[in-house]
């Protein structure tokens, strides 16, 4: 069982949004195996308060990272 069959079992759905066009986004998103939405205008990283992430450079993500490559 992989770990998407896992979430799935769980009832749990990813979905990222992408700062891109909805023509550049089809390009770069077609083999990705979780729901892709093309976010242009941002509007929906302000509507969920995302619009300012820190990403792999904030500590907590190193250290959250790190602790799960650890564990398994």
């Amino acid at each position: 069982m992989t770990r998407e069959d896992e979430l799935t079992v769980l009832g749990v759905s990813e979905i990222a949004f992408f700062h891109s066009t909805p023509e550049v986004f089809k390009e770069h998103t077609s083999y990705l195996p979780f729901r892709c939405i093309a976010n242009p205008t941002e509007e929906l990283y302000r509507k969920f308060g995302t619009e300012e992430s820190q990403g792999f450079a904030d500590g907590f993500t190193w250290r959250v990272s790190g602790n799960s490559m650890i564990s398994g």
